[in-house]
């Protein structure tokens, strides 16, 4: 099956435990739209990261299947991309922007991979550090130059796993709008792990509440319409959306950031 034709990445009936010991995630089923931006909400310690982690390839469930439509995720792939909050641990301190954006690419005619890696690169609106080394970007240019490198990949999921969880209040606001800029402009689809109940609102098509753990399971889910796409704090909706979402995590039994 070409993944260009795929309608829904599945999770179906997926548990997870290592070594035998006691579940993490239970029964969890799960289906994201293509062209969707999934928010993975959640208490400290319920399974979010073991879930993008398994939606990457990275592990495989202990029970069930996780696939497009009808073809199963076996392992890694270029189809889906893994942006990290640590980013000193993603990004070659040697090469330049340029370079670490090209690096997944490195198969391709020097001259397409250039053009390639500065055509991403202007997408996350580096253009003018292409030249530069990690060591001399803000911990946000750092981030936007991992999600470059992401995005040079073309691929069908960006799995991104609380990406600007370590940034300043300032810093993670102006990327979330950015963010939700390149969603709208490339299409893709975005599963993306937060605490924070405001960011959730405010970049979600689709917001997954995970009960706390161990054995977490999906204990609601937000659809489009029920305030989601709320044009800010000043907004009832957004006001609703952020009370019922906040709500449901206390009852979970864990903490979300409110702001």
């Amino acid at each position: 099956m070409s993944l260009a034709s795929w309608q829904e990445l599945r999770v179906s009936g997926v548990s997870k435990r290592f070594d035998g010991g006691v579940w993490i995630i239970k029964d969890i089923d799960l289906r994201i739209e293509k062209g969707s931006f999934v928010c993975i909400l959640g208490p400290s310690g319920c399974g979010k990261s073991t879930l993008l982690d398994m939606l990457a390839g990275f592990e495989r469930p202990t029970q069930g299947q996780i696939g497009y439509d009808d073809r199963m995720i076996e392992g890694p792939g270029p189809d889906r991309v893994v942006i990290f909050q640590d980013v000193s641990n993603a990004l070659f301190p040697w090469l330049s922007v340029e370079e670490n954006v090209a690096f997944g690419i490195r198969g391709q005619p020097l001259q397409e991979r250039q053009r390639l890696a500065k055509e991403a690169i202007e997408q996350v609106g580096l253009s003018a550090h292409l030249r530069k080394f990690p060591s001399e970007l803000s911990g946000g240019m750092k981030q936007r130059a991992q999600i470059a490198r992401g995005l040079v990949m073309n691929p069908d999921v960006l799995l991104m796993d609380e990406p600007f969880g370590a940034l300043d209040a300032f810093t993670r606001q102006k990327l979330q709008v950015e963010l939700k800029r390149l969603w709208s402009a490339t299409g893709k689809t975005i599963v993306f792990i937060t605490h924070d109940v405001s960011e959730a609102i405010t970049l979600a098509t689709h917001v997954i509440v995970m009960s706390a753990g161990p054995g977490s399971g999906i204990l609601d889910a937000f659809e489009p319409g029920l305030g989601l796409e709320a044009t800010g704090p000043s907004d009832p909706a957004w006001v609703a959306a952020h009370h019922r979402l906040q709500t449901r995590i206390e009852q979970a039994g864990g903490y979300a950031r409110a702001a």
